[in-house]
């Protein structure tokens, strides 16, 4: 019986590895996608995520003064020119057979760390101190805008003393420098009757 000769041989092992090589480099390729892929989905996940948690908390904006820790009034919405972070109050209404019950949240949200975080208290008027959670990773840079008396204003510019938005506009810049602009309107003219009136 013939057998292979030293050069058939040769030709078959190098062939081997050539298809060998080829399979390799497709694996990696498809577990390459793979990865951004799910990367890219869970990027989409997290946007989604913090959109309907924002859309939620501006939505159910209250003008409603809130006091600190050493018990003086703070205004309603308070801000920071110095870097990106926002304090204010929402409310949540429920309804019972008693009737419509009306639950107040303090309402806080800031960078630290290239992580945007939300906290949030129930109850008022004993100083905001729940523990962050993330809301999203991965971000540079939070600017804010706020539609107040029919034009925007800048977060640098926004005092305290203003008239409470009717809207606010976030511009968050991620670090692989894709730029998010998200408006959320405010129920500046629905807020809604507390026991004791309006406050």
């Amino acid at each position: 019986m013939k057998g292979f000769t030293l050069v058939e041989t040769l030709i078959a092992i190098a062939l081997f590895a050539l298809v060998a090589t080829g399979g390799s480099s497709l694996l990696q390729i498809a577990l390459t996608s793979q990865d951004t892929l799910t990367a890219a989905s869970e990027r989409t996940r997290e946007l989604q995520r913090a959109r309907a948690v924002m859309r939620a908390d501006f939505g159910q904006f209250l003008d409603r003064p809130v006091r600190d820790r050493s018990g003086a009034l703070r205004p309603s919405l308070i801000t920071r020119t110095d870097r990106f972070s926002l304090e204010f109050v929402r409310f949540d209404e429920t309804y019972a057979e008693d009737g419509q019950i009306t639950q107040l949240r303090a309402i806080t949200y800031d960078l630290q760390d290239g992580v945007l975080r939300r906290a949030q208290q129930d109850g008022l008027d004993r100083g905001i101190n729940a523990v962050p959670r993330t809301l999203m990773s991965q971000v540079k840079a939070v600017q804010a805008r706020y539609h107040v008396d029919g034009a925007w204003v800048a977060q640098s510019a926004y005092r305290s003393a203003m008239t409470p938005p009717r809207a606010v506009e976030l511009t968050i810049t991620k670090t692989d420098g894709t730029v998010i602009v998200q408006r959320f309107l405010t129920p500046y003219d629905r807020q809604p009757e507390l026991e004791g009136g309006r406050v």
